[in-house]
């Protein structure tokens, strides 16, 4: 007998391990990915998962920011 199986039903579409690349990571598995290995600087991040935790980083960032430039233009307000 075979070691390999070819039954579809023994398939596994299991996510690769973080020190494995995941080609095509929505949103949160690149994020969870970026988290879970952010301090090991071994290998390396494909595409998929830097601009992804990139557009997060910048969303937050710029809602984060939304309160001060508000409060900055209204200081700045010299009409009244």
């Amino acid at each position: 007998m075979s070691s390999c199986s070819t039954d579809p039903s023994q398939s596994t579409t299991s996510v690769p391990p973080l020190n494995e690349p995941l080609y095509g990571a929505t949103l949160g598995q690149a994020v969870g990915r970026f988290f879970g290995r952010y301090a090991h600087f071994k290998g390396y991040a494909l595409r998929s998962q830097y601009w992804w935790v990139r557009l997060l980083v910048t969303v937050v960032g710029g809602l984060i920011s939304l309160p001060t430039c508000a409060h900055v233009a209204l200081l700045l307000d010299t009409s009244t």
